[in-house]
């Protein structure tokens, strides 16, 4: 998908596809003209942090896992993730010069069956199919999960995800600080790459949170490998 190239016919595609989806929102298509008429490659970021046409339709069809629509996308998804990619040395860069380890946290309401999912693979690896939102801020992050505090009918729990990254060995998908695109400028908000690769580290419920501990992984990382030489068999 990322390889594929930008083209003029592209763009054109992505927008007749979302004029289709949203053909009865008169408000989402003034949206879509309006992104006819000024969006730029630098925007992208903007964009996703905006909850528009464009977000909505990138996150139902990478969480359905809908080809022909995020294949539609691929103008904006080069975008979004080449704009993470120029953000990621800079990021690093800011960070104290003697921090190794960066931990960034991620807050969200989760259904038991993906929780028990994730406890039957404890010291597997886990690829996330779309660009994962996450916080420094880990009271923001129990704020998104809810603190276990609703009463969910649908069977949901408070889940934090713990993540540990080692900021001194090269990571291939990018991850940035969208702070300075994104409009809201007071959020600490770390985005990810879609295709992120993590180690399931521990699973463990503290009083009325489930917290996920995971640990990303590069390709110099020998779970890694011992994986991608698996599936190249």
């Amino acid at each position: 998908m990322l390889r594929l190239h930008q083209t003029d016919f592209a763009r054109q595609e992505m927008i007749e596809m979302c004029r289709s989806k949203y053909e009865n929102s008169l408000t989402d298509l003034e949206k879509i003209n309006e992104f006819q008429r000024s969006y730029q490659h630098s925007h992208a970021i903007e964009w996703y942090t905006t909850n528009s046409f464009l977000y909505r339709l990138l996150h139902q069809a990478l969480r359905m896992e809908d080809i022909d629509t995020i294949f539609k996308l691929r103008y904006y998804i080069y975008d979004l993730h080449n704009q993470l990619a120029q953000l990621h040395t800079s990021y690093l860069d800011s960070l104290p010069s003697d921090q190794r380890i960066l931990t960034l946290y991620r807050g969200q309401r989760m259904k038991i069956t993906e929780l028990t999912r994730l406890q039957e693979n404890v010291h597997k690896l886990i690829s996330m199919n779309n660009f994962l939102s996450t916080t420094n801020n880990v009271t923001a992050a129990i704020f998104f999960a809810g603190d276990g505090c609703l009463n969910d009918p649908n069977g949901e729990v408070s889940v934090v995800h713990q993540i540990t990254i080692d900021t001194s060995v090269p990571h291939s998908i990018p991850f940035a600080k969208i702070q300075y695109e994104s409009i809201f400028e007071d959020e600490d908000e770390v985005l990810f790459s879609m295709a992120s690769v993590f180690r399931i580290d521990n699973v463990e419920e503290y009083e009325t949170l489930w917290v996920v501990q995971l640990t990303l992984i590069n390709k110099e990382d020998e779970t890694w490998s011992i994986l991608t030489a698996h599936l190249n068999k």
